[in-house]
């Protein structure tokens, strides 16, 4: 690999048109590939036109608050999260003012395709009195189903500017109120939530279960809990009806000699039997509000298919100030929090990452794929994703645009194992970074391919779905014809 990059003039190869966006999410590593759907593609030759405008974020119902996860994976039912493929690639020479056809051969010369990052939502939840009891990531696939990714309430988080320069999770929530607690979330996972709930009391619980009535919930653990009016409520263990006025203090309530874990086992326990009982039911209304966002969507949603439950990785700590040892207090374990974020949010958006398109140049059957999988956990957002203006390149390329971003440009073609830098300056795009594979790229030897994460799961065909060959699934095409985009500006061959 070359370590120092190619810096190419400008104008050569290059074209005129499209100012490059810059916007970008929190968020960081990830790597987990089922579902692809494609939507109509477009053509090649014409330069990307600009999208001005930030990638929506999701609208958020109320303001979140926090989340972390215990390394412990609950299966509910086994799920990957959603790879969607959704744009398309302009063909023709539109500089030229050149009518754009569409390419819907996804084995072509210059066919390619937007990418849909992972739906993701984060769920806060605090009891009567404000105090965070709880967070939970939820993630989804596209044929249905997804991730549950729980928070001990008592995770430390990384806050800059500090005197230790991390803080409980609480502490972050009452400080800085969701957006912070947000943030910082989004920093460790290096991966943004897309849409957020705050649940702030025991009484929303029950708005929100009502529709079903009483839930039967495995409890792990007896509890006996305090209501709002100062009687005691008792959960026994085992196998317990719960109506929905009581949902709210079973979640929350921490028992005297308990720690955060144990409660985390009854939120778990309870969202286990919520999405069973949504998906017995077949009242439409069994989940309250919108269908096209927040919980309302994404209960829905995971009831409909596989889900598995998890929580983050941690280890108990002591805080300086705090106390040596308090069993309330976890730190989380990077590592391992990457790879969880790996499995449950396979494609991420993220202030850290570089957007980036990934083109074959070889014409070989699901290369750029395979590299996606493998650029993800090394900082890569997937923007675009298909194939080389031409094919029969031998050498791979990582073509960036702002030198400041070397480096992580670098940490991309390091992953990849081959090929070389090219830095193309005064150039506009919609990323960061084309990737471009040669014959030189092998996915197995790859350095990144002990990082990058698979599903092997594919969509079944059916009569309005498209081959899509390279991704050896099948996939609706919907949207019709492709906007007109402005392709990508190869480096040289040479």
């Amino acid at each position: 690999m070359s370590r120092e990059p190619t810096v190419l003039p400008d104008g050569d190869e290059a074209t005129t048109g499209g100012r490059r966006r810059r916007t970008r999410e929190n968020g960081r590593r990830g790597a987990v590939w089922d579902d692809v759907a494609w939507a109509a593609p477009a053509e090649p030759d014409a330069r990307r036109a600009a999208d001005d405008g930030d990638r929506p974020r999701g609208r958020r119902a109320h303001p979140v608050a926090r989340g972390v996860f215990v390394g412990v994976w609950v299966v509910l039912i086994l799920a990957i999260p959603v790879l969607t493929f959704v744009g398309v690639r302009a063909v023709g020479d539109s500089n030229a003012g050149r009518e754009l056809g569409v390419e819907d051969d996804p084995t072509a010369e210059g066919y390619e395709a937007a990418v849909e990052p992972t739906p993701t939502l984060l769920v806060v939840q605090t009891d009567d009195l404000g105090t965070l009891t709880g967070a939970t990531v939820l993630s989804l696939r596209n044929s249905g189903g997804g991730f549950l990714t729980f928070f001990p309430a008592g995770t430390v988080l990384e806050l800059p500017f500090t005197e230790t320069g991390e803080a409980p999770m609480n502490d972050i929530y009452q400080g800085a109120g969701e957006t912070g607690l947000e943030q910082r979330i989004e920093t460790l996972l290096n991966a943004a939530t897309q849409e957020n709930v705050e649940i702030t009391n025991n009484a929303q619980w029950g708005s929100l279960v009502a529709p079903l009535g009483p839930l039967t919930i495995d409890n792990p653990v007896a509890l006996t809990a305090t209501d709002a009016a100062g009687a005691p409520v008792t959960f026994a263990q085992g196998e317990i009806p719960v109506p929905p006025e009581q949902i709210g203090l079973f979640v929350n309530t921490r028992g005297p000699d308990e720690n955060d874990l144990v409660r985390l086992e009854r939120q778990e326990a309870f969202w286990t039997a919520w999405l069973a009982a949504v998906a017995a039911s077949d009242d439409p209304n069994a989940v309250p509000g919108e269908t096209d966002r927040g919980l309302g969507r994404f209960v829905r949603a995971l009831a409909a298919g596989e889900a598995l439950v998890n929580t983050l990785p941690v280890d108990p700590i002591g805080i300086p100030g705090v106390g040596a040892t308090d069993t309330n207090l976890y730190r989380p374990d990077q590592a391992a929090v990457d790879e969880l974020v790996a499995q449950t949010i396979p494609l991420p958006v993220g202030v850290g990452r570089l957007r980036s398109r990934v083109l074959d140049g070889t014409a070989t059957e699901g290369l750029a794929v395979e590299a996606s999988r493998i650029l993800v956990p090394a900082g890569a957002e997937i923007a675009f994703i298909g194939n080389a203006e031409r094919f029969g390149r031998a050498e791979t390329v990582v073509q960036y645009y702002d030198p400041e971003e070397e480096q992580q440009a670098q940490a991309l073609l390091d992953a990849l194992g081959v090929g070389r830098l090219v830095l193309r300056e005064n150039v506009t795009d919609t990323v960061d970074v084309t990737v471009i594979l040669g014959a030189d790229f092998d996915p197995e030897t790859a350095p990144g391919a002990s990082a990058a994460v698979d599903s092997g799961e594919s969509l079944d065909p059916a009569a309005t779905t498209v081959p899509v060959d390279p991704f050896g699934v099948t996939t609706t095409l919907p949207f019709g014809v492709a906007p007109a985009i402005t392709p990508p500006t190869e480096a040289p061959a040479g």
